[in-house]
This record gives C-alpha cells, structure tokens and sequence, in this order.
C-alpha cells in the first residue's frame, strides 16, 4: 500500500527467488506456524517485511546470515538467504535481519523504485 497510482515495477527473477525464499524460512522456522508478508511503498522505495514467530537468531549467527552460506538445518538453507543478500543489494537495496516483538524474525527490504520502476 501507498500512494496512487501504485508504482509500475521491473518483475526481477532473482528478487522474486530472494522473497519466496525469505518466505519459506519464515515458514520453516515459525513455531506457531505464524508467517506475515507486507508490501507497501512512498515515493522512492519498496518495502518488503516478511515476519515469523520461531526462537529468532542467534547473535553469533546474524551477522553471517547473507553474508555468506550459511544454515543451521543441515539441509542447504542459508544458501537462499544469501544469494537473495546479493540481488536486493545489486539493485540498490538494503535486507535486514531484526528481531520481533514479541518473539520470532523481521525480514525488512528496502529497495529503491528508480531500479525498479517501468518508465513508460
């Protein structure tokens, strides 16, 4: 949600891969089966927050997570995260890791609309 009309963007394999795997950790990892997804955007970016409620991340672990592979599953997760790492910051955006209120992870996105937007 933001301003009208909504802004007309680039569909970016990669950022789509980076999001569904965000998703799919999410789901993975929340306890309570709890996973939201919001999207809203203003006048320069796009923001993306995926949100669970699992036990969070472990401090020694947060700061490699997209960072570099990574899993602490054994089944090869960590290495979406980091992949899906580098195309948000190839296109110009940031991904941050933070813990959530109340329990579980927040995946916040913030990618700037002038990498994205469809200039007609």
């Amino acid at each position: 949600m933001g301003p009208e009309p909504s802004p007309r963007i680039v569909a970016d394999e990669g950022l789509r891969q980076a999001i569904v795997s965000l998703l799919d950790n999410a789901a993975g990892y929340s306890d309570a089966g709890e996973v939201s997804f919001t999207a809203r955007w203003d006048e320069r970016a796009l923001h993306i927050e995926v949100a669970d409620r699992g036990r969070g991340i472990a401090g020694e672990i947060r700061e490699a997570l997209g960072r570099r592979p990574l899993t602490t599953r054994g089944d090869g997760h960590g290495l979406g995260l980091f992949m899906g790492h580098a195309v948000i910051e190839r296109l110009g955006g940031t991904l941050d890791l933070l813990d959530r209120e109340g329990g579980g992870t927040l995946a916040r996105i913030e990618l700037p609309l002038e990498r994205l937007q469809i200039n007609d």
